[in-house]
């Protein structure tokens, strides 16, 4: 570690401890900023071509825009899927078409021939009340 000079190293805390931070001869914190060379023209000619194309992309880009037309989505159904619920024409027209298949659902029910809507005979389920006595009737041996 001898080798170096004073300029070269950084000593540690204590002048006993050996180490520290050690720079190459080559190098210091004052020649280390580093210069970068100016790029050199194309051998083979890519530069312009780039620039050229740069310019004619530059100026279909604007007769383009002039009569090219944007085709937006369509509104969709508004769902309350956000904070701010859907608006009042919606929710009438989900009323509306509600009613009318409430109507329509009873028009189509079963009617007795005096036009007065089917009342079950049984409170409940019917089919479950035949059949739990039918189980109940069976023994198994």
């Amino acid at each position: 570690m001898e080798s170096f000079g004073s300029s070269d190293q950084l000593e540690g805390s204590d002048a006993k401890e050996k180490g520290g931070l050690v720079y190459p001869k080559g190098t210091s914190t004052a020649e280390s900023t580093h210069v970068f060379k100016k790029p050199q023209c194309s051998v083979f000619g890519l530069d312009k071509l780039a620039a050229k194309k740069r310019a004619e992309s530059k100026d279909s880009q604007s007769t383009v825009s002039l009569y090219k037309q944007r085709n937006y989505r369509e509104p969709r159904i508004e769902t309350p899927s956000y904070g701010g619920g859907v608006s009042k024409d919606y929710v009438d027209s989900q009323l509306y078409k509600k009613s009318r298949l409430q109507a329509e659902k009873f028009k189509a029910g079963l009617v007795y021939k005096t036009g007065e809507p089917f009342k079950p005979k049984y409170k409940g389920n019917a089919s479950c009340l035949y059949w739990s006595n039918y189980i109940y009737s069976l023994k198994f041996y």
